[in-house]
């Protein structure tokens, strides 16, 4: 019997795509469950169950899609999702889906839907995207009170009608990319709801009946006109997550308190909100666009509001025009990332050295001048971003971070290294070109794990001869220094895949740069070379050979013969 209406369900789809002029001349050939057919800018997707064989799942694009009849015979389908590039139109009776669970449309022109949806049973998913043109929704969507899940994207439709408040079974409703100016009161109906995205639109404000919605477990309100949220937001005292940047908000409410089950918060505010610290549940929080001042930011309470969230693990305090931090962030002691991008700090106080459990800082663009010696506490750290700062130098104590595994710290003033950086035997991938490097310490030959390095545009005049123990590296990025030879230990580099020496003043090249077997790009534009060692004829790996720029007095004949597979630019 499966075996007969598997059949059946085949013969329907063929007839039904046959109605819609799509002409298949031999049984759809079913690998491991889906037939896949295109032609014409017209694409099915049919997947069939692995127990009965029946057709469970129907994916259609076209630029016009016009389904027949025929569609309400696939008794058996689930899943049902149709792009029309211009239009989508569904027949008027659709009453035997009755296993239908899913249904996603996308296309330019407003769809109707047939009043019959409201009576299958099992309907609970719909989806809409109207590509940027939609200025309203389809009228009858609103006699879909089965729904439990509505998602409408991609939409200019500035408001929403009352009818939204009939849907009272949804969980999940997603308006994310609509263009809503306004939501009537009427979402205030919706009490069911857990999940609410309201995220890229231009919403100027919030309705008061938001404060309805108790079940609700997750409120997406970023990237809209936001200046104030109501205070019934206070009611919402399931709520788990809760998104607001990207909006001009002057200040959280102060009923922000009282959401004790929140554990991720994300804001824009001019104002710290001092109600987090009522917020023990927190493991994420991201206050970006703070203005404090000198005052309060060198104040101790903003930061004791913080050290009383015991379960933070995430803190993000980027662009808050921070001078300084207070000794009080020594209460920060749960913290894993920290980002205190774009700032004003030019240091940081010695009680950082409390942040015993943090993996991942981000200081980039602060003028930050120095940084304490306690800094070498972070034995766990393993990332570190800070790039566009005003450091010379570090504290010799960094040798204390025996697990970082990439150090980003580019665009700088940094003129040396401290001879304890050797300690760094994690160390996968460093950043540090466009600074003031004017040799590396000898005991960078202990980073055995060193997979990448870029120290282009920095001062070096040599490498030292331990960068032979350098066996992982892939890429070394040297351009724009002043180089005047290579140690013979590059040779050694067995995994080297990309080695860019241009803008330097080598004048010649060791001949153990043959042994690069792995090597695919080698860059020595604009030196003062006169000669080719030969042995660059045994790179049979060699993509890209880039001479230009030097004084050569010839190429070797072998190269141009024995590099058949590789671009020479001379």
């Amino acid at each position: 019997m499966h075996m007969a209406q598997s059949q059946n369900d085949q013969n329907i789809l063929l007839a039904m795509l046959g109605q819609m002029g799509i002409s298949i001349n031999s049984e759809i050939p079913v690998v491991d469950g889906q037939w896949t057919f295109l032609q014409d800018g017209t694409q099915v997707i049919a997947h069939f169950d692995a127990a009965s064989s029946f057709l469970t799942t129907l994916y259609l694009t076209a630029d016009t899609l016009i389904l027949p009849a025929e569609l309400n015979q696939l008794v058996h389908i689930e899943d049902l999702r149709l792009w029309g590039r211009e239009s989508i139109v569904l027949p008027d009776d659709l009453t035997q889906l009755v296993n239908l669970q899913r249904l996603q449309m996308a296309c330019a022109a407003v769809p109707t839907l047939p009043s019959a949806l409201a009576q299958l049973p099992k309907l609970r998913s719909l989806t809409l995207s109207g590509y940027s043109y939609w200025t309203h929704l389809p009228e009858t969507l609103w006699q879909l009170k089965q729904l439990e899940s509505l998602t409408v994207g991609q939409c200019q439709l500035q408001m929403l009608p009352a009818g939204l408040g009939q849907l009272r079974m949804l969980r999940q409703l997603s308006l994310r990319e609509c263009g809503l100016q306004e939501l009537p009161d009427e979402l205030g109906h919706l009490t069911w709801l857990k999940q609410l995205y309201l995220n890229q639109n231009e919403l100027q404000a919030v309705p008061a009946t938001i404060g309805n919605l108790t079940r609700l477990r997750l409120l997406r309100l970023e990237n809209n006109r936001l200046t104030s949220l109501p205070d019934e937001l206070r009611s919402l005292t399931r709520l788990e997550e809760l998104a607001l940047t990207g909006n001009p908000l002057q200040q959280l409410p102060e009923g922000l308190g009282e959401l004790t089950q929140l554990h991720t918060l994300l804001a824009s505010t001019r104002a710290f909100p001092y109600a987090i610290a009522r917020l023990t549940k927190l493991h994420t929080l991201s206050l970006s666009n703070l203005n404090m001042g000198e005052e309060e930011a060198g104040a101790e309470e903003w930061a004791s509001a913080i050290g009383q969230l015991p379960r933070l693990r995430y803190l993000s305090l980027e662009n808050c025009k921070l001078p300084v931090l207070p000794a009080s962030v020594e209460r920060w002691r749960s913290i894993q990332e920290l980002d205190l991008r774009r700032n004003q700090l030019q240091t940081l106080p010695p009680e950082v050295g409390y942040w015993t459990r943090l993996r991942v800082l981000y200081l980039a663009f602060n003028p930050l001048h120095s940084l304490p010696d306690e800094v070498g506490r972070w034995s766990r750290l393993s990332r570190l971003q800070a790039m566009r700062t005003r450091l010379q130098t570090l504290p010799a104590t960094v040798g204390g971070w025996r697990e970082l595994r990439e150090l980003v710290i580019s665009d700088s003033l940094l003129e040396s290294l401290p001879e304890e950086v050797g300690q760094w035997s994690e160390l996968q991938q460093l950043y540090a070109h466009k600074n003031r490097l004017a040799a590396l310490p000898a005991s960078v030959g202990r980073w055995g794990q060193l997979r990448m390095l870029r120290l282009n545009s920095n001062r070096l005049t040599a490498l030292p001869n331990s960068v032979s123990s350098w066996q992982q590296l892939e890429e070394l990025i040297l351009t724009n220094n002043r180089l005047y030879e290579l140690p013979d230990g590059m040779g050694q580099l067995a995994q080297l895949r990309d080695l860019q020496l241009a803008n330097n003043c080598l004048h010649m090249l060791p001949a153990q740069l043959g042994e690069l077997h792995h090597l695919h790009t080698l860059n020595v534009m604009q030196n003062v070379l006169t000669s080719l060692p030969v042995e660059i004829a045994r790179l049979s790996t060699l993509e890209h050979l880039h001479l230009y720029g030097n004084p050569l007095a010839e190429v070797p004949t072998t190269l141009q013969s024995q590099l058949v597979n590789c671009d020479i630019h001379i």
